[in-house]
């Protein structure tokens, strides 16, 4: 009991990633909200030529703009039709989720959240390297490293956005299913000097209603994580097109809402940490970190492919090998806690 108490108020001394000093950040107000229609915060990534998910430089830039300036941005068809339904009747066939590793969320009565393996879920596996974000398993790393190489993470629409050497934090899926409570709204991570920045990739596996109760956020609320008005009537519903996502700064305002509908509405998800700076250092705090313990060090983009031998192998710390500032991994911090306050208990005679 003595130990938890000590760790309880000694932990935000004992560990420079955990005391640093809070942004201070202006109020939120909704008049700058107001005159925001979906066009303003809507790319669309499908090729017409080809039927399949694309880019172009102009959605790269107006995806970048506004992620910066709103926090959010939607991407229209970023996964293909058949790619969605593959992976939502993978989660349908394999009931067992508890397999995967459970993650908390917030009003949990009807939601199930459940941490990924892309290096031993196939169907997961694809949907990254679909997605640019992973190496397929006929590409052989080195060979990539020459001239000529016929796959490129930068393929892809999420890597024009994501920089270079960034790590994922998060793999993971949640499921909402009808009578599910609407959460109360909030950011995922607090706001400290020195972080890094993370944003979540929420794809949505089907048509999202609002019925359904649609992810809803505060625009602009990454920079303002105070309310001074009633968040509720700031926060605006997001439905989406299954293969649609939304991509979101994680100190955005958020939470789901209440599922009124008939189906169960899930999404596949990620998110990313964007490499140290001089400027920022650290892993944000208060996020879930849905990923399961031995993938991390292993997440840097592109992962590598789900059957190759360097896929289970041991591999350097992603935070220590690219990002030399950002030392500290998360399921580290109290282990390491705990081993300086034994320092200080007497050992027992």
């Amino acid at each position: 009991l003595l130990v938890a108490l000590a760790l309880v108020l000694l932990f935000p001394v004992l560990h420079r990633s955990v005391y640093r000093p809070m942004v201070r950040l202006p109020a939120c107000t909704s008049s700058e909200n107001s005159s925001l229609t979906s066009d303003s915060y809507t790319v669309d990534v499908l090729e017409a030529k080809i039927g399949r998910p694309a880019w172009t430089p102009d959605a790269v830039t107006k995806a970048n703009e506004t992620l910066e300036a709103l926090g959010f941005v939607v991407v229209r068809n970023l996964l293909a039709g058949e790619d969605v339904a593959a992976l939502r009747e993978y989660f349908k066939e394999d009931r067992n989720h508890s397999k995967y590793g459970s993650a908390s969320i917030i009003a949990p009565n009807r939601r199930h959240h459940f941490k990924l393996d892309p290096f031993d879920e196939r169907q997961v596996a694809r949907r990254l390297e679909a997605l640019g974000l992973q190496r397929p398993e006929h590409v052989d790393a080195s060979e990539c490293e020459a001239p000529g190489c016929s796959w490129s993470a930068s393929d892809g629409f999420i890597p024009q956005i994501m920089p270079p050497h960034s790590s994922l934090v998060e793999i993971a899926s949640i499921f909402v299913h009808p009578q599910a409570a609407a959460q109360f709204l909030h950011p995922d991570t607090t706001y400290k000097k020195g972080d890094v920045r993370f944003v979540s990739v929420f794809i949505a596996l089907q048509n999202i209603t609002e019925e359904m109760g649609p992810l809803r956020l505060v625009p602009r609320s990454h920079r303002c994580q105070t309310l001074t008005e009633d968040g509720e009537s700031m926060a605006m519903p997001l439905p989406l097109s299954a293969g649609s996502a939304v991509l979101m700064d994680s100190r955005t305002i958020h939470g789901g809402g209440n599922h009124t509908g008939n189906l169960s509405r899930g999404v596949f998800y990620f998110t990313w940490a964007e490499p140290a700076s001089e400027g920022a250092k650290h892993l944000q705090t208060g996020a879930t970190y849905a990923l399961r313990k031995s993938l991390w060090g292993r997440t840097q983009v592109p992962l590598a492919a789900e059957s190759h031998e360097d896929a289970t192998s041991a591999r350097p710390p992603a935070w220590t090998s690219t990002d030399k500032y950002l030392d500290v991994r998360v399921y580290d911090l109290y282990a390491t806690l705990l081993r300086r306050i034994a320092l200080w208990i007497p050992p027992c005679r």
